[in-house]
């Protein structure tokens, strides 16, 4: 007979510390949601939105992000106007800016610098830019 209630043998698996919460940013869809699945396969929690007007409408929603991961590139607002609202509003929000292309003169415009990352990247490295 199996006795079901025996447990020894089960291995939980969780993280250590509490969550890691991000949010992804980029105007392409599907790099979005790409972006999105890499993070949450390395077990980070994950919200992915379209925009920065849309970011900024979840982050009031949701007091508990610990990172944003933003393009720069994007219609409306740039990730790095985003990056500046972000960083006065939310000081403790740690900011990491991807790009395949940006203009030099985009980024002369800000006087705060954040971490970037150009694409095509590893998410390794995109992971240690959000933690660090």
């Amino acid at each position: 007979m199996i006795d079901d209630t025996d447990t020894s043998n089960v291995v939980e698996h969780r993280i250590a510390g509490p969550r890691f919460k991000t949010l992804v940013i980029d105007d392409e869809p599907e790099l979005a949601n790409i972006a999105g699945e890499l993070l949450t396969y390395y077990d980070i929690e994950v919200l992915v939105v379209y925009s920065a007007r849309e970011a900024l409408v979840l982050l009031e929603a949701h007091g508990d992000i610990d990172a944003i991961f933003s393009d720069v590139m994007m219609p409306c607002m740039t990730g790095l106007e985003l990056a500046e609202t972000v960083a006065n509003a939310y000081p403790s929000i740690r900011i990491v800016l991807t790009s395949g292309f940006t203009a030099r003169a985009l980024w002369e415009r800000h006087t705060r610098r954040f971490p970037f990352i150009g694409k095509p990247y590893s998410i390794e490295a995109v992971i240690q830019l959000l933690k660090s």
